[in-house]
C-alpha cells in the first residue's frame, strides 16, 4: 500500500509536459532540399491558379465587346447587324465602342476590389 502511495506522489511531482532536457523541445527543421521542393511546389500552384484566371479574361472581354458593339450599331447603323450572326471583330474596334468597353472594364475593376460577403 505504501509503495502505491509513494509512486503516486512521485508521478504528481513530474511535470505533465515533460522536462526541458527531453528531445521534445528541439526545433523542427527541414532539410534544405525539402524547403526548396516546397517553395517550387508553391510557385507552380500559384502559377497554375493565375494562368487559369487569366485565361477567362480574354473571352469575357470579347463578350463585353460584342454586347457593346451590337448596342452601338443598333442605334447608329443597323445595316451592319446581320440577324443570327456575330459582328466581325474588326467592326468593333472603333473608338466609340472601345471607349465604352474601357469604361465598363474600369468599373468592373473597381467593383471587384470592393469586399463582399
Amino acid at each position: 500500500m505504501e509503495s502505491i502511495r509513494q509512486r503516486l506522489d512521485e508521478e504528481q511531482i513530474e511535470p505533465l509536459l515533460g522536462s526541458k532536457n527531453e528531445d521534445s523541445t528541439k526545433e523542427l527543421r527541414l532539410a534544405p532540399w525539402r524547403r526548396s521542393t516546397i517553395a517550387i511546389l508553391l510557385v507552380v500552384i500559384l502559377a497554375a491558379v493565375d494562368s487559369g484566371l487569366l485565361e477567362i479574361v480574354v473571352p469575357l472581354i470579347r463578350v463585353y465587346e460584342g454586347i457593346v458593339c451590337r448596342s452601338y450599331f443598333m442605334i447608329h447603323d443597323p445595316s451592319v447587324i446581320v440577324p443570327g450572326t456575330e459582328l466581325p471583330e474588326e467592326v468593333c474596334k472603333i473608338e466609340q465602342v472601345q471607349s465604352q468597353l474601357a469604361f465598363i472594364r474600369g468599373y468592373e475593376g473597381l467593383f471587384m476590389t470592393i469586399p463582399s460577403e
